[in-house]
């Protein structure tokens, strides 16, 4: 009895003790799931008797309720008065916290039996579970759309689908079909730096598991574009990028989308999905979200038709597309307005202004519903300005061959070819079989004319026939044969070809225009065929000779008494003219010429130049080249003294050998130096310069009659890919490790031509003289085959703030480059240059030049740049500020572009007097010529993307029609003189290592850079 009256001040004693232990330790002793606002525990030091007395733990929280959500449960129970917080624990193993009497767990997976219990917090403690409740989150229904999810911009492809997360600021949804996953960011300053975590199987013991997410193990990691894999144990930051996907990022809404076959599987299954810009969704130390929405399409809708196929002309577009099966008739949408075709699968548009852009698309209808629009589709019509040329009526295609160029090869096929001037019109019909009574039949394009319509051809009209040297006018009523003669015409007639001439001031029209063309052959066979279109001609030429290029990429072969040489065939040229030493010693109709009778051992100076009958193009730069001596004598002995004065056929820079070779009357004689010719080494002969012999070597278009190994010499007897071989006899060869020399007798060769004679070196399998894909080296009374380096050109220059790049174009024949900086040269192997011993403010001036062993190019023109101040931030407002410091690619007197490729966006701006109407900006992404539109302004450009008026469209066509497809609407903006765009990389297949090329024109005549140069190449800013 006397221990209970001191149990009141034991425990006085205890709480007061716990309560000072707590004050001085309590950072240490807190518990883990007490909130902030429980602190007030700790900081009581003393508590009355009162107080101790009426501790009590807060209950547990009563009449749950528990809502089924879709991939959700949310519970929610009464408020406890002075409870600060409750915890929430799921499953048994997870705990979360809430300071409200309500918990949404969210993005669970559906089906699936979650378990939950519930606590109260109050500043003296933590209170017991309340009992277990249970809840099966809702699957979510599918969702049927109509139309596939692009990634444009737009969210009315969204519109039905319920967000897998939302707050006040951000909304994320995420859906699937059975190809690919859609993801859908929106909220108020939607930015660059997406990142999507994905935890492909829901097992934290697969994939990097330090995310911080319960249960977690991410195998896939989206950021923006680039799609990474893990590759770590778990715990280490280990990824490879493997893809580059489809995405949009806008100011207010971001698109992704990833198929699943880039992560390996077929169907979404478990898949579970966090994301982060900035801030993680969800938070921290929860689970992530199951993605268990999925989309079907509605495919009981016809489909919308597929296009054929597109003919275009300076003022017509045809467009052919494939029937569609249940479709009652078509609907076309030109330019914004619809028209029924009834059930016709063509549209034929004329009547179009020459080099002007229209929009189409197509949908088939039926009773029952229409389809789905078709893509858009962007086409162009030709232009019809004026291009470098004249015609002349003589009978000879020269001139016809250079304007239709990419056509012709050897000669034009059959065909009507059309050449417009300021005062006529040059005709020329090109027909194996003419006959004797041959009439040409002409539309003047004008739709209010009425013109002879029975005539062979689809939609057939003629205002105008030439029959003989007499042009007549139409004067009937459509059907009957009434013309009227107007006057003569030039005419030249030939077995295959019938060349007119048109004074112009004859047709009604004193301008050129398209026009329709059939030509008749003594009323029986025609061109083009019967129920095709007439021709469509619209070419149109100054009506001055065409420019001549000098001839380039000059080879030469040097003997004792006599020089050969050739180069590139100059396109348009009918013959060219040599000049040796100042004097033109003659003429050669091919690209080839063999000077002969000259002195041993003397040095010769050569020029060329192409002419044709109206021009003659300036000569080429000069090229010097010396004689051998007179009856050089080699010793097969093992030195190398008698082959000084000889010049190297083949060298390999990277292993340091040199191949020399020299034919007299008799033999070949040959030297290889190196620093380590261990091993097998093998030299192969190519007597007929064909592909015949064993061709399973690495040079190109090689065949290998004769093998020299040791001493022996072999004959091949296969069949051009087995190894068969027949000794027939030994060469003279001496040879070490450092050193082959040898000769070999002509009588051992069956070769009647010995200037054909090839040669070619392999030592192990692996040094190839010349270098693999190659082709074998002619040894042809020389020392030497090669041609003077070009200059480099295309050389950009651009500033950062820390450095100052460099980048040129390849010179074929280079094995390295010399820059001069400030005066001072430095030599590199590579066609880039990275100067960073440079000083903030001051200029440095840069030219280059290429080099091999035997020579030097010339210097290119120098190039002045300095640092730039700082990095900058380009915005979207029209306004110029925020490009000060990034000097123009290209300018004129009327543009200057302006490019800066930053991490995410090609930024662009051009600045003119006045913004045009029409803004074109042509990309070359790959910097490629051989892909894409190859664009008449530009020389050696393929054009693979085409920005017309803010709207991106893809090139689809064969190099030279103009065929781009519609991609998406960009962001941009026209202010005062300015036109500026921002093009999300992603959208063109850009990589932050690539380099492009740049075109702007107003489809009128403005271009830049001017007609005729290359585009301008723009670097990535690093």
């Amino acid at each position: 009895m006397k221990i209970k009256r001191y149990i009141p001040f034991i425990l006085l004693c205890v709480v007061f003790a716990i309560s000072l232990f707590m004050l001085f330790n309590g950072d240490n002793y807190k518990d883990d799931s007490m909130s902030a606002d429980n602190s007030e525990l700790n900081k009581d030091s003393i508590l009355s008797q009162e107080e101790v007395d009426s501790i009590k733990p807060p209950v547990p929280p009563s009449k749950i309720v528990i809502e089924e959500q879709v991939m959700g449960i949310r519970l929610s129970w009464e408020s406890i008065q002075d409870v600060s917080a409750y915890e929430i624990k799921i499953n048994d193993e997870q705990i979360v916290s809430t300071s409200t009497n309500e918990y949404i767990h969210e993005g669970i997976k559906p089906g699936v039996q979650y378990t939950y219990s519930i606590r109260s917090i109050d500043k003296y403690g933590i209170g017991k579970w309340s009992k277990p409740i249970t809840g099966i989150p809702k699957q979510p229904e599918k969702i049927i759309l109509s139309e596939k999810i692009e990634m444009d911009g737009s969210i009315m492809d969204w519109e039905g689908i319920d967000p897998l997360y939302s707050n006040e600021q951000i909304g994320i949804t995420v859906v699937y079909d059975n190809d690919n996953m859609y993801m859908l960011v929106q909220g108020e300053q939607i930015q660059d730096g997406h990142c999507f975590y994905i935890d492909r199987d829901s097992n934290e013991n697969t994939g990097y598991n330090q995310t911080g997410w319960i249960g977690t193990g991410v195998e896939f990691m989206l950021c923006d574009s680039t799609l990474y894999q893990y590759k770590g144990k778990g715990s280490d930051w280990l990824w490879d990028d493997i893809a580059e996907i489809d995405y949009f990022i806008g100011n207010n809404i971001a698109e992704f989308i990833i198929p699943l076959a880039s992560m390996g599987i077929s169907h979404v299954g478990d898949i579970i999905m966090g994301y982060s810009l900035g801030d993680y969704i969800p938070d921290k130390s929860k689970e992530m979200f199951f993605v268990s929405q999925e989309i079907l399409y509605d495919l009981s809708a016809i489909q919308p038709p597929i296009l054929l196929g597109t003919e275009i002309t300076a003022s017509k577009v045809i467009i052919r597309f494939q029937g569609v099966d249940k479709a009652e008739g078509y609907e076309i949408e030109v330019d914004n307005q619809i028209i029924n075709l009834g059930k016709d699968n063509f549209y034929r548009h004329t009547g179009l202004e020459p080099g002007s852009s229209h929009t189409y698309r197509i949908r088939a209808k039926s009773s029952e519903r229409n389809s789905l629009w078709s893509k858009k589709w962007v086409l162009q019509t030709k232009s019809m300005n004026p291009l470098p040329g004249k015609i002349k009526v003589d009978g000879k295609v020269n001139d016809w061959t250079y304007l239709y160029k990419e056509l012709a090869n050897d000669k034009l096929p059959s065909g009507i070819y059309t050449a417009w001037s300021n005062n006529s019109l040059g005709l020329l019909v090109v027909n194996p079989n003419m006959g004797n009574e041959d009439i040409i039949y002409i539309d003047s394009g004008n739709e209010n004319s009425l013109g002879y319509k029975s005539l062979p051809w689809n939609y057939p009209k003629a205002d105008y026939l030439i029959d003989g040297e007499t042009i007549s006018r139409y004067i009937g009523n459509g059907s009957d044969w009434k013309w009227s003669p107007i006057g003569e015409v030039s005419i030249v007639k030939t077995k295959e070809i019938l060349e007119v001439k048109i004074d112009i001031s004859l047709f009604d029209f004193k301008q050129p225009l398209e026009i329709g063309l059939g030509f008749m052959i003594d009323d029986s066979n025609c061109i083009p065929a019967e129920g095709k279109d007439m021709i469509s001609g619209y070419k149109v030429l100054t009506d001055t000779a065409q420019q001549l290029y000098s001839p380039e990429h000059v080879e030469f072969f040097s003997g004792s008494r006599s020089i050969d040489m050739k180069w590139e065939p100059v396109y348009g040229a009918q013959k060219y003219e040599i000049e040796v030493n100042g004097k033109i010693i003659g003429t050669s109709q091919k690209s080839e010429y063999k000077h002969i009778g000259l002195i041993p051992n003397t040095t010769y100076s050569y020029r060329i130049r192409a002419i044709n009958d109206d021009v003659v193009s300036s000569w080429s730069k000069p090229f010097t080249r010396k004689t051998l001596a007179d009856n050089v004598k080699i010793n097969v002995d093992g030195r190398n003294e008698d082959w000084n004065e000889l010049m190297l056929s083949a060298y390999d820079e990277k292993n340091n050998i040199k191949l020399y070779t020299l034919q007299d009357k008799k033999g070949l004689y040959f030297l290889i130096q190196g620093e380590k010719l261990n091993g097998e080494s093998n030299i192969y002969l190519d007597i007929d310069g064909s592909s015949t012999g064993y061709n399973v070597l690495e040079w190109q278009q090689s065949g290998a009659d004769y093998l020299l190994y040791d001493n022996y010499v072999s004959r091949y007897t296969g069949n051009g890919e087995n190894w068969s071989w027949k000794d027939i006899g030994e060469a003279n060869i001496i040879s070490d490790s450092n050193m082959i020399e040898g000769y070999i007798d002509f009588q051992l060769l069956d070769n009647s031509n010995k200037n054909e004679l090839k040669i070619g070196f392999i030592n192990n399998d692996v040094i190839y003289l010349p270098s693999a894909l190659q082709g074998m080296i002619t040894a042809n009374h020389v020392g030497a085959v090669y041609q003077d380096l070009e200059t480099p050109s295309s050389l950009v220059v651009q500033p950062t703030i820390d450095y100052i790049s460099l980048e040129w174009k390849g010179v074929k024949g280079a094995t390295s480059y010399d820059i001069e900086i400030n005066n001072k040269i430095i030599s590199v192997d590579s066609t880039s240059y990275k100067d960073i011993d440079i000083q903030t403010g001051k200029e440095y001036s840069y030219r280059i030049r290429s080099k091999n062993s035997y020579t030097i190019s010339d210097w290119s023109e120098k190039v002045t740049k300095k640092l730039i101040a700082s990095e900058p931030h380009i915005k979207l407002d029209g306004l110029t500020t925020d490009w000060i410091g990034i000097e123009p690619v290209a300018d004129n007197e009327i543009f200057s572009l302006y490019a800066y490729i930053d991490k995410y966006y090609l930024n662009i701006m051009v600045q003119e007097k006045e913004v045009s109407k029409e803004n074109y900006i042509y990309i070359d992404v790959d910097n490629d010529n051989k892909t894409g539109y190859r664009n008449s302004n530009w020389a050696d450009c393929g054009v693979d993307y085409v920005v017309i008026n803010g709207y991106l469209h893809k090139y689809i066509g064969d190099g030279e029609n103009w065929s781009f497809e519609y991609i998406r609407e960009i962001t941009g903006i026209k202010k005062d003189n300015v036109y500026e765009i921002k093009l999300v990389k992603g959208y063109i297949g850009m990589k932050n290592s690539d380099t492009i090329k740049l075109g702007y024109s107003d489809n009128v005549d403005k271009n830049i850079p001017k007609e005729g140069s290359e585009m301008v190449v723009v670097n990535k800013w690093e």
